[in-house]
């Protein structure tokens, strides 16, 4: 990749928007419950305030998330860096690029060709903490569906030109 062609990506607004949408569901739920419900549900005031304050509580997450500023994923010439990571994956490293995953929980996954050398790259305590992230399981590393503002086809492609290119300049020096 050409150093304009750099791509930033922020936070995905999705994520958010679901967030939202759920705490307004539990938000009508437990107040249903508690002013309309009645004396046929028994704990009713036990069940209300617990789905108002779960709704509360997801959406206090949901708008921190949406307020998170700042570039989430980066793909230039160096490598990929992602926040949830705090570290930059060169190019050299990533043998394939491909889904893994399921319907409900779909990533995007870089195979690493030395896990271990890239590890051994990092500062012990980026080591350390990239050892325990859950999106760390070697060789692979994860960008979850849904995490930035691109779509995971859009993103694969992204991923895949990229590599296309680091391979192509490293097989003509």
């Amino acid at each position: 990749m050409a150093a304009d062609a750099a791509k930033e990506f922020g936070v995905a607004r999705s994520k958010a928007r679901h967030g939202l949408i759920l705490t307004l569901g539990l938000l009508a739920f437990g107040g249903w419950i508690l002013f309309v419900g009645g004396e046929s549900i028994p704990d009713r005031n036990w069940i209300g305030l617990l789905a108002l304050g779960l709704g509360l509580g997801l959406g206090f997450h949901a708008w921190r998330t949406a307020r998170r500023a700042g570039i989430q994923l980066r793909i230039d010439d160096t490598g990929i860096w992602f926040k949830d990571w705090d570290a930059t994956v060169p190019w050299r490293e990533v043998a394939d690029v491909y889904q893994t995953g399921h319907r409900l929980q779909p990533f995007v996954t870089l195979n690493l060709k030395h896990p271990e050398r890239f590890l051994g790259s990092l500062a012990e305590p980026e080591a350390r903490k990239l050892r325990a992230n859950r999106l760390w399981k070697s060789p692979e590393l994860k960008i979850p569906n849904g995490a930035v503002d691109v779509s995971q086809p859009e993103l694969l492609d992204l991923l895949r030109a990229g590599l296309e290119v680091y391979a192509a300049r490293g097989e003509a020096s």
